[in-house]
């Protein structure tokens, strides 16, 4: 997942020209990872597991990696949310008469807003026919203790702990001021030659074909997960535009559930250039695989159109409407 502040801007709707954003009415993000991090690393330091055979102690967190962000869109709040935790633990056996120690790792994942219950793993470094009893005693006891952190944590994100949500606005001064006058660039014209590259993606998504290929034709919900104003029609010929125009495009074959062809641009991009964009669904009643194919970017911008692709897609998917993925 890409950090915000990291995206393409031509993937967001404009503000008004008096910089408001009215009510929160625009989808914007705020980076909570910073936070996140910080607050996980407090609240594991040297925390004690109870145990019944043996003294165990998460020291510390080694590293906290994948990103948190709020977003709002109409008023109303999402967290978007994909962290991993590795923890370094230690611990000795009660009751033996020679010293029996040991340490390791913990890792943790799918601490995410998609997921229900997170999935963790013990390691234990040198392990010997002595001291695997501690991973057997941490395992029984660590279930409990990770829960109850990590979901202060989690309380505290949606509390008012974290962030008080509250989109900034642009300050704009009233008096109007001298500014120089800018050379106007003319877009190249179509006969113009671009250097272009072509981008491949896999990954699935946990619901049935039919509904991923419906949200991508739907206007209500294109402009729901991508937070700007959509045109799509679920019609061959139909021109679309989403994000108010900032991509453009014509649906060139549908076939429902398993096939979306389309030409594909960026208002930004040289006159007349259109890529190609092919997604191939094929799946199951509780999954779909997807292939997306997106052919003839323009080389200056293919690294950003590509991650566009994940950070205001299939993510935003995601945190609108709940369904899981993974890439492939």
């Amino acid at each position: 997942m890409a950090r915000l502040g990291q995206g393409d801007s031509r993937w967001i709707v404009d503000n008004r020209r008096d910089g408001k954003n009215v009510d929160n009415w625009h989808w914007t993000e705020k980076d909570l990872f910073p936070w996140a991090e910080d607050r996980l690393k407090q609240k594991f330091a040297a925390v004690a597991v109870p145990a019944e055979k043996a003294e165990l102690t998460i020291e510390k967190v080694e590293s906290v990696t994948g990103s948190m962000i709020v977003c709002n869109r109409k008023g109303k709040t999402i967290y978007i949310f994909d962290v991993q935790l590795k923890l370094e633990w230690s611990g000795k056996l009660k009751g033996t008469e020679e010293e029996v120690s040991g340490k390791g790792s913990i890792s943790v994942e799918n601490i995410a807003n998609d997921e229900d219950k997170w999935k963790w793993s013990i390691k234990l470094e040198n392990e010997t026919a002595q001291n695997k009893a501690l991973k057997e005693e941490l395992r029984l006891a660590l279930g409990p203790v990770l829960d109850a952190n990590i979901n202060i944590v989690l309380e505290e994100m949606m509390g008012s702990s974290a962030v008080q949500y509250q989109t900034p606005e642009k300050k704009t001064d009233p008096k109007p001021t001298e500014t120089k006058p800018q050379p106007t660039q003319e877009a190249p014209q179509g006969t113009q030659k671009v250097s272009t590259k072509n981008f491949v993606q896999k990954l699935t998504f946990e619901v049935p074909p039919y509904l991923i290929y419906e949200t991508l034709l739907d206007p209500a919900r294109v402009s729901a997960f991508t937070g700007g104003p959509a045109k799509v029609e679920n019609k061959v010929g139909s021109e679309f535009s989403v994000l108010d125009g900032v991509i453009q495009g014509k649906q060139v074959e549908l076939v429902h559930p398993k096939k979306i062809v389309q030409t594909w641009r960026f208002n930004t991009w040289p006159k007349e250039h259109f890529s190609t964009v092919t997604l191939a669904f094929d799946g199951s009643s509780s999954s779909t695989d997807i292939t997306l194919s997106h052919q003839g970017i323009p080389a200056s911008d293919y690294d950003r159109t590509c991650k566009g692709w994940e950070t205001f897609y299939w993510q935003r998917i995601r945190g609108m409407f709940g369904f899981s993925y993974k890439l492939n």
